[in-house]
């Protein structure tokens, strides 16, 4: 099957395509007040978008967003090892209470607990993200 489709050969070409759209938009930033090349390379990167999402789509690649992946992959490395979604969600969330009262012992104990578990937790501004090992 990978030598009819030319499957390697077709990452290839994707994986350079991938680096012109990279490279275009690097120049784009720094030329940002041309006009006529941003107009120019605006168009050129729907073209590649366009381009790119024909290629993966054509070898089933990126046909979820971001945020299904992230669930479904989470949801897949959770079940591995053994613990559920629900569980990991409230841990985080009995986490952040505690920070909110200052609890800062019951929190980084907390924090353990879910590092047990594989959970690694990032503090943003608009609340703890996580991630699950593999």
């Amino acid at each position: 099957m990978l030598d009819d489709m030319n499957t390697p050969v077709t990452l290839a070409a994707l994986g350079e395509l991938l680096k012109s759209a990279n490279e275009l938009c690097d120049l784009k930033q720094k030329r940002r007040k041309d006009t006529a090349f941003v107009s120019a390379a605006q168009q050129l990167g729907g073209e590649f978008r366009a381009a790119i999402a024909r290629i993966t789509q054509w070898l089933g690649l990126m046909q979820s967003t971001p945020g299904e992946y992230r669930a479904r992959t989470c949801k897949e490395r959770a079940m591995r090892r053994s613990v559920s979604i629900a569980a990991i969600e409230s841990k985080i969330s009995e986490r952040e209470a505690a920070r909110r009262a200052r609890d800062f012992a019951r929190s980084d104990a907390l924090r353990d607990e879910l590092s047990a578990w594989g959970v690694t937790i990032r503090d943003t501004p608009e609340g703890p993200t996580w991630t699950i090992g593999v």
